[in-house]
């Protein structure tokens, strides 16, 4: 088996789950590697004690994938060797991760026969479907980590729906629950692992919600470990409030801190089914999380932690103070909770059935025919007319501004589709004045010549109208219209009605 990891060894759920795939099939007797690339920017890399049995393929000097633009060449190569350097007797069955264009190396490969792909759903989001849907025909399995994940494949590809499965993720478990002390007369411990990145997880509510605490005089305290390009900003945030940022720690000593926490705080805006919930649970860390289908799939409401309802597009304060509810609400119930989560976890979730789960899946795709790829079909993800951007795209947008003539407009989106639709930004008779990006990494940043900002500076370069440029994330950015409607902006879209 053959893991390529995109963005390296990055602290990611999915880093942490291909550590235990590693480890897990190892011990039952396979051959697994790694393909590893470099980690982003802003990112440090996992420290990991992997399996002496891991080989791991360092491609850390390959541009990143994201560069790729349809052109694949730089990285056939690397994956082909990496493949062949496997290959013992039989197809090597490999895992990309993450990118669509991740997965296009490894066709070819497929299609000779020397490789079976499998593609994995970690993620509720549209782009993983995109990828699904592109490369169904020559992946030999689909793999989502949870049932509400595999629902959503077998909705998104009816022809492939008995072939998509469920295998969910699993975590070390203590024979026995660790002890915590009682809360009474101390301050609540609560705890954040993961990365530290506005989007998906929406970090800084994690501020907001000790801002509510102390209102409330709550006493309290909360730890967040890990890395990302929101790091710096957390740790001068934290400078003013009961918080501290740590760096990332070794699974040992991430064990030891989420034994020693009262309640792990998870403020996503969407989430598979996360391995950093099912750690701190196994902990007997009580999870008080965003609700996400995954997270509904292991959590009883206030029996074994607590589900916080607020929307994907809901702003980090209102985030923060819905989390701040439930930590004062789970009070009284955190020892019943502590125990109902540890048991739930050991009894669902471990680590053999994970391992047995998947060992089953790598035999069955190794066993399965090499697939047909029609060549006319682009085998990178991000050649023109498939995966994000329509074919029809810069039409598209050349309508929506011309219906906008005359008016000062905004560009909501920055990334992969408003490259392609370039010449239509380019030719626009409405006046672009700037670029609307929700990653606060991004704001100041120039792009086409034009700032990258928020929402409300938008709003201060005069601009009375926004457009989406966006296919996968449309539905997704519409619902910011409130936003922009309280700053007298109106928000439209290029591919439905507003």
């Amino acid at each position: 088996m053959l893991i390529a990891l995109p963005q390296g060894f990055n602290v990611s759920g999915v880093t942490a789950w291909a550590w235990r795939i590693a480890r897990g099939l190892t011990a039952r007797g396979h051959r697994v590697g790694l393909l590893r690339h470099a980690e982003p920017k802003g990112h440090e890399a996992l420290k990991l004690d992997w399996s002496d049995g891991v080989r791991v393929f360092d491609a850390r000097g390959l541009p990143n994938l994201d560069a790729a633009n349809g052109d694949l060449t730089p990285w056939e190569g690397a994956y082909r060797d990496a493949v062949l350097a496997m290959a013992e007797g039989g197809p090597v069955v490999c895992l990309p991760q993450l990118l669509g264009d991740c997965v296009g190396p490894f066709v070819e490969a497929a299609v000779t026969g020397e490789a079976r792909i499998v593609l994995t759903n970690h993620s509720d989001i549209a782009y993983n479907d995109a990828i699904a849907r592109h490369y169904a025909p020559g992946s030999a399995a689909l793999v989502a980590v949870s049932e509400p994940l595999a629902r959503r494949w077998a909705r998104a590809l009816p022809d492939r729906a008995s072939d998509v499965i469920a295998v969910a993720n699993g975590v070390e478990t203590p024979v026995r629950r660790p002890v915590h002390p009682p809360l009474r007369g101390r301050e609540v411990r609560l705890i954040y692992t993961g990365r530290l990145v506005h989007e998906p997880k929406r970090v800084t509510a994690l501020a907001a919600m000790s801002d509510a605490l102390r209102s409330c005089s709550t006493p309290h305290r909360v730890t967040l470990v890990g890395d990302g390009p929101a790091a710096e900003e957390l740790r001068s945030i934290a400078r003013d409030r009961p918080m501290r940022v740590m760096p990332p720690v070794p699974p040992r000593r991430l064990a030891t801190l989420l034994a020693a926490h009262d309640a792990f705080v998870l403020p996503s805006r969407y989430e598979g089914l996360s391995l950093a919930m099912l750690e701190a649970m196994a902990q007997g860390c009580v999870p008080i999380v965003t609700r996400t289908e995954g997270a509904a799939q292991v959590i009883e409401q206030d029996v074994s932690g607590m589900l916080v309802d607020v929307p994907a597009d809901a702003s980090a304060e209102d985030t923060g103070r819905a989390l701040a509810a439930a930590v004062v609400a789970s009070a009284l119930r955190l020892d019943s909770m502590r125990a109902n989560a540890w048991q739930t976890v050991r009894d669902r979730f471990g680590l053999d059935e994970f391992a047995d789960r998947w060992s089953e899946v790598i035999v069955r795709a190794a066993d399965s025919p090499a697939p047909v790829w029609d060549p006319s079909r682009p085998i990178a993800f991000t050649a023109p007319g498939v995966g994000t951007v329509p074919p029809d795209a810069c039409a598209r947008t050349q309508a929506a501004l011309e219906r906008l003539a005359g008016r000062t407009v905004a560009i909501h989106g920055t990334g992969r589709h408003t490259r392609e639709v370039q010449p239509a930004i380019h030719a626009s008779p409405a006046r672009i004045v700037c670029f609307v990006d929700d990653d606060p990494e991004r704001h100041g940043e120039r792009v086409m010549g034009l700032p990258v900002v928020s929402i409300e500076r938008a709003h201060a370069l005069g601009a009375t109208d926004a457009l989406i440029s966006s296919h996968l994330n449309e539905d997704d950015i519409a619902r910011r219209a409130p936003e922009y409607e309280r700053l007298g902006i109106r928000l439209h879209r290029i591919y439905k009605a507003a």
